[in-house]
This record gives C-alpha cells, sequence and structure tokens, in this order.
C-alpha cells in the first residue's frame, strides 16, 4: 500500500508521516499532558504522525534509523539538546529532515536555529518549516551540533 511520498524520495506508509521522538525525563512537563498537546497540534494541522518515546540513553539514534529505514518523510525530536544530537547521530548522512520541538534545559541548538520554544509555533516550524543543511561534528560515531567536551567539561555536564 503506498499512502504518499516523501521530500526524502521514500514511498510507502510511512512516507507522509512524521515520527515524533519524545524524551520524557527532558524538560519539567507533564508527560502525559505533553503527548497530548503534541498529538492534538499535529492534528489540527492535518499532520500525520507517529510517537515513540526514548527509553534510555542513546534510544533516540535507534529511533532515527528505523524512521529512515521506513520511510518517514521526517524525524521530529521533543526534548533538549541530548536527545537531538542522538536523532541527528541516526540522521546523518540521509536524506530524512529533523525538525525540534524544544522542551530541554537549555536548548541552545534550538535557540541558534532561531526554532521557538512555544509548542504550537514550534509545531508549526516542524510541519511547515524548510529543511535547512546543518553541519554536525563527529566523535565516536556520535553526532554533536555545538560543542564536544573532555575531561572536567565532559564531568561538569555529566553531573
Amino acid at each position: 500500500m503506498v499512502v504518499g511520498s516523501s521530500p526524502n524520495g521514500a514511498t510507502g506508509p510511512y512516507a507522509g508521516r512524521t515520527l515524533i521522538i519524545l524524551n520524557p525525563a527532558a524538560g519539567q512537563d507533564d508527560v502525559g499532558r505533553l503527548r497530548r498537546l503534541i498529538g492534538g497540534a499535529f492534528a489540527a494541522r492535518g499532520a500525520s504522525f507517529d510517537l515513540a518515546e526514548t527509553r534510555h540513553a542513546g534510544h533516540a539514534t535507534t529511533l532515527a534509523r528505523e524512521a529512515v529505514a521506513l520511510g518517514y518523510r521526517a524525524v521530529c525530536v521533543v526534548g533538549g539538546d541530548g536527545t537531538l544530537a542522538e536523532a541527528a547521530t541516526g540522521l546523518a548522512g540521509t536524506d530524512t529532515p529533523l525538525a525540534v520541538i524544544p522542551r530541554g534545559t537549555a536548548n541552545q541548538v534550538a535557540h541558534n536555529l532561531h526554532i521557538p520554544t512555544e509548542l504550537e509555533a514550534a509545531v508549526d516550524v516542524a510541519i511547515h518549516g524548510r529543511p535547512i543543511p546543518m553541519d554536525l561534528g563527529r566523535i565516536d560515531g556520535r553526532a554533536f551540533a555545538l560543542v564536544a567536551g573532555a575531561g572536567y567539561d565532559a564531568a561538569v555536564l555529566a553531573a
């Protein structure tokens, strides 16, 4: 069954859909309420989606890779810079766009890209925004969009 095609050229049942990857540990939102708000915002705009929650570190990378393999039109991260970096790791080198609904502590990548922090406005960008190329760094197979730290810097961030 071919439902549509996506900007990355994929066809199939997921081609017109967005995979939303939600990090339930990011931010201060009630996860159940956040799920309902995001689902309602996508549905109100007529945008088809599936929602998956991360369960552990690195899970967003796995989910993003699966989204590419299934032919989703885009991946949308709901979380912070760490979740975004994990999803970017799974999408790097593909034509599948990455959208962001900022819900982390700092949301620096979203800020740098001028993505609104207000949920409805961020959903508008996720659905109607124009994909732009983004430079990523890579260390040991993991992507990063801002900076990479080691030693004391990494220890401070981990704490």
